[in-house]
């Protein structure tokens, strides 16, 4: 028997000396193929002293003279911490093989523990070829059964056991066991006669170093169940699942209770839920945790977050949890009041509510004055909250049983961490300026932001809300080249813009694709811009957010550095409208709706209007009103020609002239008006047959002219005028028979009065005449055709105007205001007025106007002249054309011309009584 003496050196090594029987260290002994090894039996060689040096250990070291290929190796699959749990079984699995066959291979308990019981381990029945388990089992000898082999092999090099621990009860709990094993391989050194079964002779005997398992006697953990919400549905910045972390989504106007329940299956073990808001920067999570006298319950523009718990537990108000820490943190410590234990299982409830009103994470941007932001909904930072499952062991048991969990355990069993990432989330929303965006440039309306209403781009929502929407109006010349700009505050999300179906669109509006709208830095905020919320609460986005192929990226942080996205994806889009009306659409009003929609589906099932395929956002509509052409019919012309009941008196020689006026009242729109005649063409050239017309064109007026020719005496002529833009795309030719001269298309535009045709009628008056002044009379009787005596022609026109009624009306180019003047003045000349208008009206006969009907034969014989002379100054009657037959009707003029009795009809035999 050899002793072994162990001595540590100073680099961490061990020298040894061997002794026999306690004498002198033996030389020479360190031959090939020595190796130390253990001894195989407890006590022996327990302690050994030489040269003053004590070695006392659990096993007594050896030497033992085996081969390399004939000492017994463990497995590396072997677990040397086991942890057993009361009720369950406890076992090790035991693993150990030589190189040399063996004759046979067991395994012991090493020196210093507990000794593994014996039984028969020859018996099938106990130890079949899948190995049964120990005490009793396969742990004891193992010659005859080989692995997955018949048994009686003839080699033996390898050796399985599952050895069997005591079984834990609940009082063991926080306890544990450690028992050491050897692996012993026996050799027979009988040649030919390896086995067990033939060796007759001397075996030796090799042993492996010891292994030792720990048998660790554990509670079971506490653990979150059902209903909390555990899926791992978090995603890193670079989208890989984040585990432990949980995305709940805090959906905008909801409140979003989530349910903790945890559960302990150990019998008598009381539960408590403790969550922490881990991301506090400068504000707290829950409105109910202590507050330090350095933290503010607001960060910058942002309310505190407010978030509510409510259950069991629910009043632990400190993270702290024993009642005096700085006295006493032994394990038998008092925990603090405020904490509640529960029975095997505990629930807490968590409350937020984002809301607009509170200002507790979200912030709508409304001092805009230099920014196309107005209604920018901003949020803040996403806060993380984790928790634990904690239960009473460590006061139970009075031991340390569990680990350190960031302090909140002390040495209980906690469950492990989980935490949820309170994801805050809100539906685009439309942004625009504080003039609502929309311009009015030449004939084009145009907005680089979202349409809205002046100064109301603080209503928070314009769904159904009218007084938010945009009221354009259009002319149907103009052009409309719109932008719709949606904003998500979640800078992950990407937004798309819809046109709603319900209203629709006008026919011919067309939209473009959606575009997306990069950000160098938060949009469109500025310096002076104070509402901006600080930095430390925004994931804000630095600048080269498109990378070389155009697609969006963003770089973000916020102050902890965590869950920020690293792409920008496209949270701000536009949509382009564009549209040019048509003249049958004047007159009209359209609505148009748009609508935005996220891609995100954490609110799917909170909000009603957030769908397994995005959020949708707020309705925002414009009002399209393509104003129809007004105006009013203005000028005295109104009154003078157009209202008398009779037709206005114009003579041959003369020019009427006057200007038809409008004034346009066309709502926010100014089309340009022109007058038009409103005949037909061949209406037109029918009446130029008789009367010269003329109409010249102006914006706003036309001057009509109209100048009837010889032949037309006795003749009306009904000129009729319509108003409209001057593109000819709407003309409308009434006016209201009220004394606003609105213009009209039917009775409808009129309320209680009548829309009557814009026309004056004019009748060219017989036997009398305009005349140049300064011709002498026989060049107007030869002008005019009037077969008469000048000196009658004198006597008819020798009095004043006034007394003749011959006064020159208005709009004719007659010399004006002559009622006291002498009609001729000078039988031979006439002398030209005062003011040089160079034109009178003369009279070149006698209206007759018989009181019965009569034949133009007969009125010819009483007026001593002739049917041609008749037809020349009564072309309206067409007498050449019906002849001697035809007949006057009673009280019809007949222009009866100053002739002489050279003219008289033969036929007439005497003068006719005159009637």
């Amino acid at each position: 028997t050899l002793l072994l003496d162990l001595c540590p050196r100073a680099d961490g090594k061990f020298e040894y000396d061997l002794y026999q029987g306690g004498g002198d260290p033996l030389e020479g002994i360190e031959a090939v193929g020595i190796k130390v090894s253990y001894a195989k039996k407890e006590g022996e060689f327990s302690t050994a002293t030489a040269g003053g040096t004590i070695v006392q250990s659990i096993t007594t070291p050896f030497v033992q003279n085996c081969r390399v290929d004939s000492t017994p190796l463990w497995h590396a699959d072997i677990k040397t911490e086991i942890d057993c749990y009361p009720g369950d079984e406890c076992y090790a699995s035991l693993h150990a093989s030589t190189t040399r066959a063996a004759s046979e291979i067991l395994f012991e308990a090493a020196p210093g523990s507990d000794r593994i019981q014996t039984c028969n381990v020859f018996d099938a029945s106990t130890c079949p070829i899948s190995y049964s388990a120990a005490p009793c089992g396969c742990c004891g000898s193992r010659s005859l059964c080989l692995d997955g082999v018949a048994c009686n092999a003839e080699t033996l090099s390898e050796h399985r056991c599952r050895f069997n621990a005591r079984t834990p009860t609940i009082h063991d709990v926080g306890l544990s066991h450690v028992m050491c094993f050897v692996a012993k391989a026996t050799f027979c050194k009988q040649i030919g006669a390896e086995s067990e079964e033939t060796c007759s002779g001397v075996k030796d005997s090799c042993y492996s170093t010891p292994v030792c398992v720990r048998f660790n006697f554990k509670g079971h953990s506490p653990s979150f169940i059902a209903p909390t919400p555990l899926q791992e549905n978090a995603l890193d910045e670079t989208g890989q699942v984040l585990k432990g972390f949980t995305d709940i989504g805090a959906c905008l106007g909801h409140t979003v209770p989530f349910t903790l329940v945890a559960e302990d299956v150990d019998a008598d073990d009381q539960v408590r839920i403790i969550i922490d808001d881990t991301d506090r920067m400068t504000s707290f999570f829950f409105s109910d945790l202590d507050f330090s006298t350095t933290q503010s319950s607001r960060c910058g523009d942002f309310q505190a977050y407010a978030a509510k718990r409510g259950g069991d537990n629910a009043y632990q108000h400190s993270m702290l949890h024993l009642r005096n820490a700085e006295f006493d943190s032994s394990i038998v410590a008092a925990l603090n009041d405020d904490i509640e234990w529960q029975t095997s299982r505990a629930n807490q409830k968590v409350t937020y509510t984002l809301d607009v009103d509170l200002n507790n994470g979200i912030y709508i941007r409304s001092n805009c004055a230099t920014t196309q932001m107005c209604r920018q909904r901003l949020l803040n930072a996403d806060r993380t909250i984790c928790g634990y499952a904690l239960d009473n062991s460590r006061t139970r048991y009075k031991r340390w049983v569990g680990g350190r969990q960031l302090s909140h355990n002390f040495g209980s069993y906690s469950s492990a961490r989980h935490c949820w990432r309170v994801r805050l989330q809100a539906p685009p929303s439309f942004v625009t300026n504080s003039t609502g965006c929309v311009a009015y440039i030449g004939n084009v309306i145009t907005s680089s932001c979202t349409p809205f209403a002046a100064s109301q781009h603080n209503i928070s929502d314009t769904t159904d809300e009218p007084a938010a929407y945009a009221q354009i109006k259009m002319g149907y010349t103009s052009s409309l080249d719109l932008q719709f700009v949606a904003f998500d505050p979640n800078p992950d999300d990407r937004v798309s813009l819809f046109i709603l179906e319900e209203p629709g669109m006008p026919e011919g509006m067309t939209i473009g694709r959606v575009q997306c709208i990069a950000r160098d830095r938060p949009p469109d905020s500025t310096a002076d811009d104070s509402a901006d919320p600080p930095d430390i609460c925004l994931q804000n986005c630095k600048a080269n957010e498109d990378n070389e192929n155009g697609k969006p990226k963003c770089e973000c942080t916020i102050s902890s550095g965590k869950f920020c996205p690293t792409h920008l994806s496209c949270n701000r889009a536009k949509l382009n409208i564009k549209w040019n009306p048509q003249v049958n659409q004047a007159g009209k009003t359209y609505k148009v709706c748009v609508a935005a929609r996220d891609d995100s589906q954490l609110c799917h099932g909170v909000s009603p209007t957030a769908t397994s395929n995005g959020w949708y956002s707020e309705k925002q509509c414009m009002i399209i009103e393509v104003t129809q052409v007004a105006f009013v019919w203005r000028g005295p012309w109104i009154q003078e020609l157009l209202r008398p009941a009779t037709p206005y008196a114009v003579y041959v020689g003369c020019t009427l002239t006057y200007d038809v006026e409008v004034g346009e009242t066309t709502a926010g729109v100014s089309y340009g008006l022109y007058i038009t005649r409103a005949e037909t063409p061949a209406q037109i050239t029918a009446q130029n047959r008789l009367m010269e017309t003329h109409l010249t064109q102006h914006i706003g007026s036309s001057t009509v002219s109209l100048t009837p020719l010889r032949g037309s005496e006795g003749s009306r002529l009904t000129m009729c005028f319509s108003g409209g833009d001057q593109y000819g795309g709407v003309a409308i030719s009434g006016i209201c028979s009220d004394h606003l001269y609105k213009s009209c298309g039917s009775d409808a535009d009129c309320n209680s009065t009548k829309c009557v045709p814009v026309c004056v009628t004019v009748e060219v008056q017989k036997c009398r005449y305009c005349v140049r002044d300064g011709d002498p009379l026989r060049t107007v009787m030869k002008d005019y055709l009037v077969d008469t005596n000048w000196l009658k022609v004198w006597a008819l026109n020798n009095a004043p105007h006034s007394t003749l009624g011959t006064d020159c009306p208005p709009h004719l180019d007659c010399e004006q205001n002559v009622g006291s003047q002498i009609a001729i003045d000078n039988p031979y000349l006439m002398l030209g007025t005062a003011t040089g208008v160079d034109k009178r009206i003369l009279w070149a006969g006698l209206l007759y106007a018989p009181q019965t009907e009569t034949s133009l034969k007969e009125i010819a014989c009483n007026f001593r002249t002739n049917l041609k002379t008749l037809s020349l100054v009564n072309p309206d009657l067409d007498i050449l054309g019906k002849g001697a037959s035809s007949v006057v009707m009673a009280n019809q003029t007949v222009c009866i011309a100053a002739c002489t009795d050279d003219n008289v009809d033969p036929e007439c035999s005497q003068p006719l009584h005159v009637q």
